[in-house]
């Protein structure tokens, strides 16, 4: 029995690692409370210092208006140029809204529009899009103050703003002047750059827009944004959203790529504008994941450190306990050694079934009845093939006697049965069939088998005809795959059992290139002709094998076929048959690593005498400087081997966008 280890010392190793767990985390969330503190502080001040900037700058181009505004002398011109078509008016006026954008960078244009929106005179010949500022112009002549044009696009595509003058001549307004305003140039550059290094820190300033926010400028992370992303008011999670609402101050949320942001919201006065400064959340705790693996790294050698000081203490005990129990393994494994020389010394075939019909064991004398290898094994009972030996039909899956004896415990006793062996030969079985059962449960079944081939041989002599050879070719074919699947089984068994990944991967893949040789003798055994097969649909039979046999690696992928009919013989469709499964089964496997959705193309053309089969799949690929045939692996080898060696063709490997591999060969060396 084993001994028990010293509870005590397990309990306070246990407390002591919580602790150090404990404060491990209260450290984590201090720190954490810091950054985002300092964080918040520094969204705050660059919030309020560009928030100050734009008003400033706003104010500045306010000023200007107002200026013009109060001009008497420029209105004066103004009106005589409008009225009366004073030429020299219009040349006063045309230099000094020339002098005025000369001095101040910030214009794009200026523009003299009369009460029909007529203009009269413009410094540059920027096309005016009148229809999304008609309003504020049209209120600008019936208010008598200066309106302000907020963003605003053109039909062009450009982005406007800017304000409406109006000209108050003896109480009568006779035109408006429009100050017109890049943003791209003059606004956004205040509002997008940054103080400190960040990659993904960023201003932005938004308005409300119908039942919504819309973006004023372009963003850091969506360039053509400006004027064109929204989001509707009920997507709170979005600060542009609550800057809508009216929100201001800190606030925690997701920004318009969904991403988790810290952000400082304001106000901007004198508009219905908002800033927001904000940056990924992420980014804000890198510092603290980085000094959380430091600290995990160091409670981790803490506690390991302590872990082994307490291993110590009682691995001398252990050590005895272990050979104790070595010493009763070495005990059991020569009593099991014992029982399977005598259970392989038998003169009786003997087979070993649990209760699924799946077969675990057999001994020498039942492989010598099978005319199997020394490791052949039957997955299944349903697998081989007998018949009554009176009536000579075929034992149905529902009728054998092993069936009715796991799921009825049902004995049998002295059956007699004609058995298809694996070396194409029928012997003539008496079986004997009992239960096995373990706590009122049948657990299995232990089937004893006599062959007395010799006995009744001389009872069953066959007149042979060109029929029964055509039969028997036929039979040849089938017992061929059967044997391929006797052995595709033993490698599934063999899969079963607590192996490694790499093993099982290897076992998986001999089964596929078994079954990928089973499958043509198959087609041949339900075909009326033996010599040759349809290259197409023996293809197509094992693409769907495949699938079958890694469903949950190709569930995201889409298989596309394009195979031409061509007929050719059994040494060309192995082959054949072996590079598709090579091909198929890597694209299944490292094409889409992380099941990604993707597709396959498989194509199968006869051009004259040369026939063309590729697999192409735009999965990952690999690098362009990456020779894949130059790899010495087994797959390459044996692609290679046969391509060059057994079809006598030529492979190619294009790695764009995906991996494809064309082979060709002549189809001239392969007639018969």
């Amino acid at each position: 029995m084993e001994q028990k280890q010293p509870l005590i010392q397990i309990l306070i190793f246990s407390i002591i690692s919580l602790l150090i767990i404990i404060a491990g985390i209260f450290l984590y969330l201090h720190q954490g409370k810091v950054i985002r503190n300092d964080i918040n502080s520094d969204l705050t001040y660059i919030s309020i210092l560009k928030v100050n900037q734009i008003d400033l700058w706003l104010k500045e181009k306010r000023r200007d208006a107002q200026e013009l505004s109060n001009n008497k002398w420029l209105i004066e011109d103004i009106y005589k140029f409008i009225t009366k078509k004073d030429e020299k008016a219009f040349t006063n006026i045309n230099q000094w809204l020339k002098n005025l954008k000369e001095s101040n960078n910030d214009y794009s244009d200026i523009l003299l529009v009369d009460k029909n929106f007529e203009t009269k005179i413009k410094v540059n010949n920027e096309l005016l899009d009148y229809e999304n500022i008609k309003m504020e112009v049209q209120a600008a002549f019936t208010t008598k103050k200066i309106q302000f044009l907020d963003i605003h696009k053109h039909s062009n595509g450009n982005l406007r703003l800017g304000f409406a003058i109006p000209l108050n001549y003896k109480s009568e307004i006779i035109g408006v002047i429009l100050l017109v305003i890049n943003p791209k140039i003059n606004l956004f550059p205040l509002v997008q750059t940054w103080l400190t290094e960040s990659k993904t820190a960023e201003t932005l300033i938004c308005r409300p827009d119908s039942n919504g926010v819309v973006f004023l400028n372009s963003l850091r992370h969506n360039k053509n944004s400006a004027l064109k992303l929204r989001f509707p008011l009920t997507r709170t999670e979005i600060p542009a959203v609550q800057a809508a609402l009216g929100y201001k101050g800190i606030y925690e949320g997701r920004d318009y790529r969904g991403s988790k942001v810290l952000s400082y919201i304001q106000k901007i006065p004198g508009t219905n504008w908002s800033m927001v400064a904000k940056i990924d959340y992420d980014e804000v705790m890198s510092p603290l994941f980085q000094r959380l693996v430091l600290v995990a790294s160091l409670l981790l050698l803490i506690i390991i450190t302590f872990g082994f000081i307490f291993s110590y203490s009682w691995k001398a005990n252990q050590i005895k306990y272990y050979k104790e129990k070595y010493q009763l393994e070495i005990d059991k494994q020569k009593q099991e050694e014992l029982l399977e020389v005598i259970f392989q010394a038998l003169p009786v075939g003997i087979w070993i079934h649990d209760k699924d019909g799946v077969m675990l064991n057999q001994n020498k004398k039942a492989k010598e009845i099978w005319s199997g290898a020394e490791d052949t094994y039957l997955k299944s009972f349903t697998e081989g093939k007998s018949s009554w030996y009176m009536s000579g039909e075929l034992v149905k899956q529902e009728d054998w006697p092993l069936w009715k004896t796991i799921k009825k415990g049902e004995t049998f006793h002295n059956q007699t049965i004609i058995l298809e062996c694996t070396d194409a030969s029928k012997r003539i079985i008496d079986n004997s069939i009992v239960p096995v059962i373990y706590d009122k449960e049948i657990i299995g079944a232990v089937v004893v088998s006599e062959d007395i081939t010799n006995i009744k041989n001389t009872e069953n002599i066959i007149q042979k005809s060109l029929h029964e050879k055509e039969i028997l070719l036929k039979e040849l074919f089938h017992r061929t795959k059967n044997n391929m699947q006797i052995i595709s089984s033993i490698i599934s068994l063999q899969a079963l059992e607590k192996l490694d990944p790499k093993m099982s991967l290897i076992l998986q893949e001999m089964k596929n290139r078994i079954q990928t040789i089973a499958l043509v003798h198959e087609q041949l055994y339900r075909s009326n002709e033996f010599a040759s097969l349809d290259l197409k649909e023996y293809i197509e039979k094992l693409i769907h094998l495949l699938i079958y046999s890694f469903t949950e690696e190709s569930s995201n992928i889409e298989i596309i076929k394009d195979l031409e009919s061509i007929t050719v013989l059994l040494d060309t469709a192995v082959p054949c048959g072996l590079i598709v499964n090579e091909l198929l089964s890597n694209a299944i496997k490292y094409a889409f690593p992380n099941k990604e959705k993707g597709s396959i193309n498989i194509m199968l053309k006869k051009h004259k005498d040369i026939i063309e089969l590729s697999v192409h799949d735009n999965g990952v690929g690999v690098p362009s400087n990456f020779n894949i045939l130059g790899k010495d692996t087994l797959g390459i080898s044996l692609l290679k081997n046969i391509v060059e060696g057994q079809l006598m063709g030529d492979i190619k490997v294009e790695s764009n966008h995906g991996m494809k591999f064309i082979i060709t060969f002549k189809d001239t060396l392969h007639k018969g």
